[in-house]
């Protein structure tokens, strides 16, 4: 297949206007009039490589904590509708068994075919955090970290579990980040109430990103700058940024990307089953919240997730002036370089997965391409 006449994003994240073919899946070939095989006349519209979602919990009344195959599918098959290609679903802290049947679920997904999104691993966002600074997590399932533990989530099935996120302050010599780097999981510090000095260290140690930057985290001082301090100083870590401007205001998302420029900064939708569904009461992962505006609550007015996808964080960077160009970068190659997949995924160029979206001037979705099959 050609897709003809686009505005690309190519592969340095310039605009041109080209040509790009696809064949066994795969981009082949970028350039001008292009020829062979069926052809997709793309108008001028853009051409921009598919979006990653590292960090959410559910979209569109699916979710992982059922521990059900199929349900993953359709969160997967919704999220390729949002032109996001590939996804790490995300499981909050929960017991073992969950924790388990979670991870089973997403490895069994992962090896199926199916209309949606690549299903690259699972997040486990816990249950390794800090109980002061929790969130909406369940105290009574949160446990101190060690590597002896961080094994048998990996051990369950290797290629699954590629995302790790704990609190640096809990994890004694830092063994647990050791470890799970060491078995090739990308490892985010975040529900932490860290130093400057631990959060260095935890950073020397193999950590690469930040949870949901400034959210569930000790607040910045100008004496005590604390693990913000770090995160937004240290040129080694990425920080996830949540760009609902729920979770962390218009302000504060530029600050974040004036800090780590377009490199460093990983948009993230932290969306709970909720989104794509209309406000009201909901039970998420068995617990009661409520969906109000682009947020989920708790009981307790605890914000639990956004009821928004990673690409809402795309249109609203450049509502406050960002370029296209470095947000959608900040959505597809960033995310795609943390979760070490940035040589098959995350831009497009020659050799890479032909997972790629097509819009319009308002960014919605027009066509949507996963490992070259047309899913939208």
């Amino acid at each position: 297949m050609i897709l003809k006449n686009g505005n690309v994003l190519c592969g340095d994240f310039v605009f041109r206007k080209c040509d790009v073919k696809i064949e066994n899946g795969l981009i082949c070939e970028i350039g001008e009039n292009l020829s062979g095989g069926e052809v997709l006349d793309l108008g001028g519209d853009y051409l921009l490589p598919g979006l990653i979602d590292e960090h959410f919990h559910g979209a569109n009344n699916c979710s992982v904590y059922n521990g059900n195959t199929d349900e993953i599918i359709k969160l997967a098959e919704y999220e390729a509708s949002q032109g996001v290609t590939a996804i790490t679903p995300t499981l909050s802290s929960y017991p073992d068994d969950i924790m388990f049947g979670a991870i089973d679920a997403v490895s069994e997904a992962m090896g199926k075919e199916h209309n949606g999104s690549e299903i690259l691993g699972i997040h486990l966002e816990g249950p390794f955090l800090s109980h002061e600074y929790r969130g909406a997590h369940i105290p009574e399932n949160l446990r101190i970290p060690t590597a002896e533990k961080m094994k048998e989530y990996i051990d369950r099935s290797p290629k699954a579990v590629k995302l790790l996120t704990l609190a640096p302050e809990l994890d004694e010599d830092f063994a647990t980040i050791k470890y799970a780097t060491s078995r090739g999981v990308t490892v985010s510090i975040g529900h932490s109430k860290a130093t400057y000095e631990i959060a260095t260290a935890a950073i020397d140690a193999g950590a690469t990103v930040s949870t949901h930057t400034f959210n569930a985290m000790v607040p910045l001082n100008h004496r005590n700058p604390g693990i913000l301090g770090a995160v937004l100083t240290d040129d080694r870590l990425s920080c996830e940024v949540m760009g609902d401007f729920g979770h962390v205001a218009p302000a504060i998302v530029k600050l974040i990307y004036k800090a780590k420029g377009p490199d460093r900064v990983n948009f993230v939708s932290d969306s709970s089953l909720i989104a794509g569904l209309p406000e009201g009461e909901y039970i998420i992962d068995g617990v009661k919240s409520y969906l109000k505006g682009v947020l989920s609550y708790v009981a307790d007015g605890t914000i639990s997730g956004s009821a928004t996808t990673v690409l809402t964080g795309v249109k609203n960077a450049v509502k406050i002036d960002i370029p296209l160009e470095d947000a959608v970068k900040m959505a597809s190659l960033n995310p795609a370089r943390s979760l070490k997949v940035d040589n098959i995924l995350g831009s497009i160029e020659v050799g890479k997965h032909a997972s790629m979206f097509v819009a319009g001037d308002d960014l919605n979705p027009k066509a949507v391409f996963v490992k070259g099959k047309r899913v939208l």
